[in-house]
């Protein structure tokens, strides 16, 4: 394909693009001459049909009373998440189900397909490979829980109840695909969370609290430095 051809297919797939979506280099791989492609996104951008998110992305700006309007954070994370993989982890995903109203000055990203540091505007995002290899952004009402639970005794607002009860709730609105994803999500944590998901679903009256029982040592005990009143069944599964 030549240089001229590449440059007006090229122009005509971002006509099609719609205001605010990011895009890349590797969304025009059809086109076949990557060097082509990313000199015409170049001057694209240089002439102001396109705007420069960070080093090779790029999104059709959108008109409004208060000017030109770029992508949104969710939409920048969406993207980030659905090149690299993983699921958002930490105080962000805590943030997500109101365990804690702190908002990250970075967001983590945890079973990406590398470890780096993003920086897209100023929004910083901290990928890491290390995570759930069972997890994706597809599983991320369930992940959020578990990040709750795995994170527990490091919450920001440091409210174990908080985080006790609003897990509890979450989990007594799930269905019963909810339910065994989470099971499955949770095979792959450390025991202490399984104990703690199992013991709060024996609470609520869930059966699938005897697969958790069954998947941990019933002689480890987990020592979490709870209130004794924390909730009922705790120390039937090891707790304290």
């Amino acid at each position: 394909m030549k240089a001229m051809s590449i440059s007006k297919q090229l122009r005509e797939q971002i006509n099609a693009i719609k205001p605010g979506v990011i895009f890349g280099l590797k969304d025009f791989t059809n086109l076949g001459n990557p060097q082509v492609v990313a000199l015409e996104l170049s001057r694209l951008s240089k002439s102001k049909k396109i705007q420069r998110l960070s080093k090779g992305k790029y999104f059709v700006p959108k008109a409004s009373r208060f000017g030109n309007l770029g992508p949104s954070e969710k939409e920048i994370l969406e993207k980030i998440i659905t090149e690299n993989g993983g699921y958002f982890a930490g105080a962000i995903a805590l943030n997500r189900i109101g365990v804690t109203t702190q908002i990250p000055s970075t967001i983590t990203i945890r079973g990406a397909r590398s470890t780096r540091l993003l920086q897209i505007g100023n929004l910083k995002v901290k990928l890491y490979k290390q995570g759930n290899a069972a997890a994706n952004y597809q599983t991320q009402n369930i992940t959020d829980i578990i990040e709750a639970i795995r994170l527990i005794k490091k919450t920001p607002d440091g409210d174990v109840q908080k985080t006790i009860s609003r897990v509890k709730e979450i989990i007594q609105s799930f269905a019963k695909k909810d339910l065994n994803l989470l099971l499955q999500l949770s095979k792959n944590e450390r025991p202490f969370v399984r104990s703690i998901l199992g013991a709060l679903m024996e609470n609520i009256g869930q059966s699938q609290q005897k697969l958790f029982r069954a998947s941990l040592n019933p002689i480890t005990k987990y020592k979490m430095g709870f209130k004794e009143d924390l909730f009922p069944n705790m120390e039937s599964w090891g707790i304290s």
